[in-house]
C-alpha cells in the first residue's frame, strides 16, 4: 500500500493555504485539514467513501462547510459514491473530474455558493439532487454528463449568471 502525500503551501504568515492529499492510503488519521485553508486537492484518496467527511478533515466539525475559506476543491481519483453534505460558500472552482465512483450529488449540496463559476463534473454522475446548485449566482454555465438520468426540482433555481446548460450529450433525462 502507497503512502499517503501531503504538500501545502503556507502565506508569509506561515498559515497553510494550499493543500494537496494523494496517494492510495486510507487518509484517517492524518494531520487534520487547517481551517483557513484556500485550496484544497484530494488525489487518488481512498478510506472515505461519502460524507460525513472523516474527523480528520476538519478539527470542529465533520462537514467540509466548516472549511470557510475554501475558494477551491479538486477531487480526482477519489473514492466518493456521492455529496450529500453541504460544501462551503466560499467556494469558487469545484473539479470532481476523475472521481469515477461519483454518481449523486445531493439535495443542497452547492446550494448558495454565492461565489461559486465552475464546476467540473464526473462522467459518471446519474443524479443532480433538489436544490443542489440552486442560489449558485455566480455559476454561468455547465455543462452535464451523458450519464446523468435525474436533475431534482429546482437544482439551478435562482442561478441569475446562468445562461447555458449543455445537454448537447444528453439524449433522455
Amino acid at each position: 500500500m502507497a503512502a499517503t502525500t501531503t504538500s501545502a503551501k503556507r502565506d508569509t504568515g506561515g498559515n497553510v493555504k494550499i493543500l494537496r492529499l494523494g496517494g492510495a492510503a486510507p487518509l484517517h488519521g492524518a494531520w487534520p485539514v487547517p481551517l483557513g485553508v484556500e485550496h484544497l486537492e484530494l488525489n487518488g484518496c481512498i478510506g472515505f467513501d461519502t460524507p460525513p467527511w472523516p474527523l480528520w478533515l476538519v478539527r470542529t466539525s465533520p462537514a467540509l462547510s466548516a472549511l470557510k475559506c475554501l475558494r477551491v476543491l479538486i477531487m480526482h481519483g477519489c473514492h466518493v459514491t456521492a455529496l450529500r453534505e453541504r460544501m462551503p460558500r466560499s467556494l469558487v472552482q469545484v473539479s470532481l473530474i476523475g472521481c469515477d465512483a461519483l454518481t449523486a450529488i445531493g439535495v443542497s449540496v452547492f446550494s448558495h455558493c454565492d461565489l461559486l463559476e465552475s464546476i467540473h463534473l464526473p462522467a459518471t454522475l446519474v443524479t443532480i439532487g433538489a436544490r443542489a446548485f440552486a442560489g449558485c449566482s455566480a455559476l454561468k454555465s455547465i455543462e452535464l454528463p451523458t450519464s446523468l438520468q435525474a436533475i431534482g426540482e429546482n437544482a439551478f433555481g435562482y442561478c441569475a449568471a446562468l445562461t447555458s446548460i449543455d445537454l448537447s450529450m444528453r439524449t433522455s433525462l
